[in-house]
């Protein structure tokens, strides 16, 4: 009853305390019957605080109340669809290639930034510039189409015997017969020699090469490179069928012959795997398939694999034909190590190559190098146990993208202001490129673009719906004020 005459008096617009006095007046009536009933209503108030009234407790501002979050249950399901659905999405613009270009650039500046390793202990690389070219025309040697005359070829072969190269690689197109008898026996009978042929591409109208005739079919690799719709070199062709009407015989790779005529003394053997793979050793190099991990439809014929650069264009040491066999040679320096010969000029017709590390002509490569990182590929993983460039499997990149994308919902959990969502989002896409780099140094390419796009969109389209929510969660409460 005293709390009746409390309420009414207090909604009615009295203060706290009058409104108590006047309950325990109305309670007086009581008193024949309930001894100190007007003492019932009792409030313990602090002297210095002012007692609000009715109408300032119902004026509190709806903005003054916190944003509550919504239940957890409901934002952890929201979160999960809306991570799926921006997965599929991603994934699939992924499939249809619309990625393929900015997965390209970034891998390859992953493989540009990749810390450096040194030259390559086991190549040696005679290089014929435009100065050796210069000097052979003013000794009056005849070139005939070729880089390296006959009497110059037949000097460096001659002195390399002496040093005992384990395996010798010219890589120098000779589609035609020697005259010089002396070169003609050289060639044929040098058994750590490579020479090269081109094989033909009926579907492009490319003829190729024919191989040098004195030169063992045995011994003989094709030069051929694989490169993307940019013109970058990016993956390494190990072997291949040719074509019935090639005219180069080979199967194997120029890198692969020398490789493996290197690896040989040691008691390795090339073979193959149930599975058509190729296998050094313990170590089975996996060809790449037509959707491999930024590459979309990509034509995987032959033994391929990724490229992986020695990561500088300076692989080897390098020696100028003409300094070459105008001066003495440390024999430690030759020996037991893979000799490569080849053209470095930068003449009319240069065989340079786009890589990562340079698509402008005065940046790409010329083949003989793109040939010595081939080789130094092959070696590192058999000897030194350097993994290869590999992709997870489909659904491993899938998982990792969607992994990603919940990682952006847990972000817009937070419900920080712009700038500082902004600054979270892009620390942890910096941290998404660190941890793709340090997979890819390890021999992992895993998707950076797709998940930082999912992640990005995540954020962004998680953001959005706290917004909208929020705004429904405020109009709501201003409406049950108002009818109050």
């Amino acid at each position: 009853m005293g709390l009746k005459y409390f309420l009414e008096g207090f909604a009615g617009g009295e203060s706290l305390y009058q409104s108590v006095r006047q309950a325990r007046e109305r309670l007086q009536g009581l008193e024949d019957r309930f001894p100190c009933a007007t003492w019932l209503p009792v409030i313990c108030q602090n002297p210095a605080q002012i007692p609000p009234t009715w109408d300032e407790l119902r004026s509190v501002k709806t903005e003054e109340i916190p944003n509550l979050p919504l239940p957890t249950k409901r934002r952890f399901r929201t979160t999960l669809l809306s991570s799926l659905a921006i997965t599929v999405l991603v994934c699939g613009v992924r499939l249809v290639g619309l990625l393929e270009n900015p997965e390209i650039q970034a891998y390859d500046l992953m493989m540009r930034s990749r810390p450096a390793t040194g030259l390559d202990p086991r190549l040696l690389v005679i290089t014929i510039d435009d100065d050796d070219l210069a000097i052979q025309r003013k000794n009056d040697e005849s070139l005939a189409g070729a880089s390296l005359s006959e009497k110059s070829l037949n000097k460096v072969l001659a002195k390399l015997n002496q040093y005992q190269p384990r395996a010798i690689g010219l890589d120098i197109y000779r589609d035609f017969k020697a005259k010089d008898p002396d070169l003609i026996t050289r060639l044929q009978k040098t058994q750590n020699l490579i020479g090269v042929c081109k094989g033909s591409d009926g579907s492009v109208n490319i003829p190729g090469n024919s191989p040098p005739p004195e030169i063992p079919p045995g011994n003989l690799g094709f030069s051929d490179f694989i490169h993307d719709r940019d013109g970058v070199v990016r993956r390494h062709l190990l072997f291949m069928n040719q074509e019935a009407t090639s005219l180069c015989p080979a199967r194997y790779s120029f890198s692969l012959q020398l490789a493996s005529l290197y690896l040989r003394p040691l008691g390795i053997q090339t073979k193959f795997t149930p599975k058509g793979n190729l296998q050094l050793g313990k170590i089975i190099f996996p060809n790449l398939n037509s959707r491999t991990g930024g590459y979309q439809n990509i034509d995987a014929n032959g033994g391929q694999i990724l490229l992986k650069y020695r990561s500088s264009k300076q692989i080897a040491e390098q020696v100028k034909l003409t300094q070459f066999l105008s001066s003495p040679l440390d024999s430690g320096a030759i020996k037991d190590r893979i000799v490569l010969i080849g053209v470095t000029a930068k003449g009319d017709s240069p065989d340079t190559w786009p890589t990562p590390y340079g698509i402008p002509l005065d940046e790409q490569m010329p083949g003989v190098l793109v040939h010595a990182h081939m080789i130094s590929q092959i070696l590192s993983a058999v000897q030194d146990g350097q993994p290869l460039l590999q992709v997870w499997s489909l659904w491993a990149e899938v998982v990792w993208i969607w992994g990603w994308s919940l990682v952006g919902g847990v972000l817009a959990w937070r419900r920080l202001s712009l700038p500082w969502l902004a600054l979270a989002t892009g620390v942890t896409s910096g941290v998404l490129y660190g941890v793709c780099f340090g997979l890819f140094i390890s021999g992992a390419w895993v998707p950076f673009v797709p998940s930082a796009l999912s992640l990005v969109a995540m954020v962004g389209l998680m953001s959005i719906y706290n917004s909208k929510t929020e705004a429904r969660v405020g109009s709501e409460r201003n409406e049950g004020n108002e009818g109050d």
